[in-house]
């Protein structure tokens, strides 16, 4: 995701994720005196949506509502079609990242560190002292650095001294017009599709696949048309008009753990999660920030790669 681009956060997932999942509870429930500025408070980039997970046997409970197939089609007609139940998770959303990132601006600021955000970083070196980096044509110097692990950080971290966990997925992200009312976030773990919803009457639809490999591939039509051809529990998606469609790296699991740590201790990369969205990798982010920054240190320092 770039900077002002919309996610879905989809909280519920993996026991793996249990850490990263409280803190996200937290981040819901808490207000200004938990954050410097509260990127998952209404009205902060972040709508309440709640989102419908299918099928309802194979979901984590957590704080889902089970919607027998009436209830649901009285509260989101013309949405879903053909099952018996849904979970509905009401805390589930989406947010525009702008507000996550002047969040973690403010976080670290505050702890001294520095972030630049949407740089590709092109060089990052190790040494005993201190990490020399170049990011977006900007060199510079930390004690310590911080990388939020998006896609591009991935050949970097072999050379580190780190062995990580996480595949690369192709996210192709086609967004549609309809008459289908965009009122929640749907998610069909089993065919690794997410759709998010956009006003007005527009959504994303978001499918992941394994990665090629090698450069970044391009869009795939034919994922688009075999979801028509088979998906009939979202009945609008054959009729949908395709307006504009694109494909982005993305790393495509949970991690174990959520913070590895380079062969000098100086560099630190958290994981992303993926499907399970926007909401999980700001607690992760958070949870590096205190750790790579504390005690506070003028020369520390905090690289986000794009996500």
């Amino acid at each position: 995701m770039r900077p002002g681009e919309v996610g879905p956060i989809l909280r519920h997932g993996a026991p793996s994720l249990e850490a990263a999942e409280t803190r996200t509870r937290l981040l819901l429930a808490s207000g200004p005196e938990y954050l410097d500025h509260d990127f998952l408070a209404e009205g902060s980039g972040y709508r309440r949506l709640g989102s419908l997970r299918l099928p309802a046997d194979e979901a984590p409970p957590f704080d889902a509502e089970v919607l027998e197939a009436p209830t649901r089609d009285a509260r989101f007609p013309d949405l879903l079609a053909g099952e018996d139940r849904t979970r509905f998770f009401p805390d589930d959303g989406t947010l525009d990242t702008m507000a996550l990132i002047a969040s973690l601006h403010a976080r670290v600021r505050a702890q001294g560190g520095r972030v630049l955000v949407d740089a590709e970083v092109s060089s990052l070196t190790e040494e005993d002292a201190a990490v020399t980096f170049v990011a977006g044509g900007r060199r510079g110097t930390a004690e310590r650095v911080s990388l939020a692990a998006g896609a591009r950080t991935l050949a970097f971290l072999p050379a580190l001294g780190v062995r990580h966990p996480w595949p690369l997925e192709a996210v192709h992200v086609y967004r549609v017009t309809t008459e289908a009312r965009p009122e929640t976030v749907v998610w069909l773990p089993e065919r690794r599709v997410v759709v998010v919803p956009h006003e007005p009457r527009e959504w994303e639809i978001e499918i992941a696949v394994d990665h090629p490999g090698g450069s970044d591939p391009t869009v795939d039509w034919t994922l688009l048309q075999d979801l028509r051809a088979a998906e009939d529990r979202l009945p609008w998606l054959a009729t949908s008009e395709v307006r504009r469609a694109r494909v982005l790296p993305r790393l495509g699991c949970d991690p174990a753990e959520g913070l590895l740590v380079s062969r000098g201790g100086r560099i630190a990369a958290a994981g992303a999660f993926g499907t399970h969205g926007l909401g999980l990798f700001a607690a992760v982010g958070e949870q590096l920030a205190e750790r790579a920054l504390a005690p506070i240190d003028p020369l520390g320092g905090i690289l986000e790669d794009p996500i």
